[in-house]
């Protein structure tokens, strides 16, 4: 009888997991309604590219995972977030034996960080800066724990921003203004970065540019109903901000020039933004100042957008099948869409001056590029490994 009971109260509690997960997939499924989309045509990638001949940093670390974005410190060093929630520092070699060591979790150290799951305890590191005014600090965006400072050499960090004070979903990337004051940074849309596919999926515009004030922390939104904003940088001008949208394979340019009057500016809506860029041949991630003397950017394109085959290009017109495959996880989706190491540079008027790709399929799912000593380092929200190539071979 004990075994019959303990096998009934075993199948019980098998049928409610199951009930809840049905009752969550229904929840999910009512809650999202995939608006429509179109794009302009897939072309050809362009006949002329620029290789990129990759070496492979850490990749017999199973640790290092997803190194997304990039600060150099004046030591010549890298510092970078990884998909476990650590900010580790990279001493670089021209040779392939780089080392690095860890400075800090953003979040808690658990066995199962690194997971999607376990992202929101663990912390996500993703855009990061060099704090403008304290030597040694960073300024860093946890996609979950929000826009943090980070003090190097004391090994830890203190939250400015918390995703809870303005209902962010999915801070993302950040840059500041010219003076230094002003943080600028990205909320990408309603769903957080282990469920970001259901952001693209779903694509409605429910992405954000904000301002936080370091001296006053005053916080404010600066423009609103964008399409999934990723990477921002600060023009070379000083007076508008570039937010690549993921979705729409296009790069907004949003001014940020100050009002005459003194008085805080609206909020500004995305049928007032025009683009710096569009009809990527790829879903943009982060954007960088790539060369001040020919005042260009890099754009790292995640994914492809070209002929013969896009996903999200298919998808666009099925809003039903789009809703079934919001169901899927991170992982499954992402197994369906090609691999490619791509990035493009894009001059100060925002047309597309060079391709970079590793025709040799060694790198893929780039996230930024950053510029060191001769190196182009290929950032990524999802390799195992740092992929750097020689800048002109």
């Amino acid at each position: 009888p004990r075994a019959m009971a303990g096998w009934a109260a075993l199948g019980v509690a098998a049928l409610a997991v199951a009930l809840a997960t049905c009752l969550g997939y229904v929840a999910l499924l009512t809650d999202l309604a995939p608006a429509p989309l179109a794009f302009p045509p897939l072309r050809p990638l362009p006949e002329e590219k620029v290789p990129l001949h990759v070496e492979l940093l850490f990749k017999d670390d199973p640790t290092f995972r997803g190194p997304e974005s990039f600060v150099v410190l004046e030591d010549g060093s890298l510092v970078t977030g990884l998909a476990d929630g650590r900010i580790v520092k990279i001493l670089l070699s021209p040779k392939n034996n780089a080392q690095y060591e860890t400075i800090m979790r953003t979040g808690e150290d658990l066995p199962t960080c690194g997971d999607l799951a376990s992202e929101p305890v663990c912390g996500r590191p993703l855009g990061m800066r060099a704090h403008p005014s304290e030597p040694d600090h960073l300024l860093v965006i946890d996609t979950y724990l929000g826009l943090l400072d980070v003090d190097l050499s004391a090994r830890r960090s203190e939250v400015l921003v918390a995703p809870s004070v303005g209902n962010f979903s999915m801070m993302n990337d950040m840059d500041l203004s010219a003076d230094g004051k002003i943080v600028y940074f990205t909320n990408t849309g309603r769903f957080p970065r282990n469920q970001i596919h259901r952001n693209l999926i779903e694509a409605r515009p429910t992405g954000s540019v904000w301002s936080y004030h370091l001296d006053t922390r005053a916080l404010a939104p600066v423009a609103m109903d964008l399409a999934m904003p990723n990477g921002i940088t600060l023009s070379y001008n000083g007076d508008s901000l570039l937010v690549c949208s993921t979705l729409l394979s296009a790069v907004y340019d949003i001014p940020i020039s100050a009002d005459p009057s003194g008085e805080e500016r609206a909020p500004l809506k995305a049928s007032m933004i025009q683009f710096f860029a569009e009809d990527l041949q790829g879903t943009p991630d982060n954007i960088r100042r790539l060369d001040p003397h020919r005042k260009t950017y890099s754009v790292a394109l995640g994914s492809k957008r070209a002929l013969p085959f896009s996903l999200p290009q298919f998808l666009a017109p099925f809003t039903t099948l789009r809703k079934l495959l919001c169901l899927l996880d991170l992982e499954t989706m992402t197994a369906f869409i090609p691999r490619s190491g791509i990035f493009i540079e894009l001059d100060e008027a925002g047309t597309q001056v060079a391709h970079y790709q590793d025709l040799e399929g060694e790198s893929n799912w780039y996230s930024e590029v950053e510029h060191v000593e001769g190196f182009f380092y290929l950032g990524s929200w999802r390799t195992p490994f740092l992929a750097r190539a020689r800048v002109g071979l």
